[in-house]
């Protein structure tokens, strides 16, 4: 599969998604918890919990700009308000929202 830098063919994987989604949830759950038990973690941890997060918050808007989804500005506003909530839903919800869109009576 050859792709070029002015492409707009970018595919991704719902599975992938999803499995980014529930690990930056699991990860960033364990955080705020060793944070409420006062327990230092190392700092390579930390690291990796924002590494995830934002890996699965970009994976996240790059689906939202590629796809034609039903209220899209909701799941914008998502994005920026509660991220750590909006990626887990968004990679739950994707087809069924993508399948709205195109069945909606607002054409």
């Amino acid at each position: 599969m050859k792709t070029t830098a002015n492409s707009n063919n970018l595919k991704v994987n719902t599975g992938l998604l999803k499995v980014v989604a529930v690990l930056q949830f699991l990860l960033l759950g364990l955080f705020y918890y060793t944070q409420w038990q006062q327990i230092s973690l190392p700092g390579i941890l930390n690291y990796t919990v924002f590494f995830v997060f934002l890996f699965a918050w970009l994976l996240v808007l790059a689906d939202l700009l590629q796809q034609r989804i039903y209220q899209k500005w909701f799941w914008y506003l998502g994005m920026f308000t509660l991220p750590f909530l909006a990626i887990l839903l968004y990679a739950f919800q994707r087809n069924s929202l993508i399948h709205l869109k195109e069945n909606s009576f607002s054409k």
